[in-house]
């Protein structure tokens, strides 16, 4: 064990614990006991594991965010265009989604607001439309957050640093809740 890692598994076992260095000997000047070799390998491999799964969950955190930033594709019948679901497009969206819940209530059944795709195509879309887009643009929303959430767990719940690297982005059907 290096003289870095041992002074990392001492501070895990004993937070703030007094000692210092003497060239490349630690000197013990706490009043706790020095630990064992199996001690400091034990403390040494969860201090890792907890460096590791600090770092993931940035790293996934920021993956997550671009995830937030891709749209959805929407067939328009003569072509597909991509639904912008950003975090500052759910607002719109649930603006979209409570006039066209109101309006289909009443039976209406003309346009009622264009919708700006990503390609920058506005369509102007029927209540009953609007009801679909926002529906399948909020669910898709919360799928991408449930598979943040999937891949975070597993990051947290890691009891090794293999399944702490092995964590991915969910993929797939999203378990049901039980």
């Amino acid at each position: 064990m290096t003289l870095e890692e041992t002074m990392l598994a001492l501070e895990y076992i004993y937070p703030g614990c007094e000692r210092v260095l003497d060239g490349q000997n630690i000197v013990w000047l706490d009043s706790r006991p020095y630990p064992t070799e199996t001690e400091l390998q034990d403390a040494l491999y969860q201090a890792q594991l907890e460096k590791a799964k600090r770092e993931k969950l940035v790293l996934i955190e920021a993956v997550c965010m671009g995830k937030m930033e891709e749209s959805m594709p929407w067939d328009f019948g003569d072509t597909i265009e991509n639904i912008q679901t950003r975090p500052q497009d759910k607002v719109n969206l649930l603006g979209i989604a409570i006039e066209a819940r109101h309006l289909d209530t009443l039976g209406y059944t003309d346009a009622f607001t264009p919708l700006r795709v990503e390609s920058n195509v506005e369509y102007h879309i029927t209540p009953q439309e609007g009801v679909a887009i926002t529906s399948a643009a909020l669910q898709h929303i919360v799928e991408k957050y449930k598979r943040c959430w999937l891949w975070k767990d597993d990051v947290r719940d890691a009891t090794t640093l293999e399944a702490v690297e092995n964590a991915t982005w969910y993929e797939g059907p999203l378990p049901r809740p039980e």
